[in-house]
């Protein structure tokens, strides 16, 4: 019993992780440099395949 709860006690903070980083990429009318963090592996990815 336990490692059911271990397991979807797991799996719920990698959700809340995941949601918290969506969160973070809203934008409220303020400049925030996180809403950057999803294309800096992007341009990294394409300056090596040039």
């Amino acid at each position: 019993m336990n490692e059911i709860i271990n397991a979807a006690s797991e799996r719920m903070d990698k959700s809340i992780s995941s949601l918290n980083q969506a969160f973070n990429k809203i934008r409220t009318g303020r400049a925030n440099p996180s809403i950057l963090d999803g294309s800096k592996s992007r341009l990294l990815w394409n300056s090596y395949c040039a």
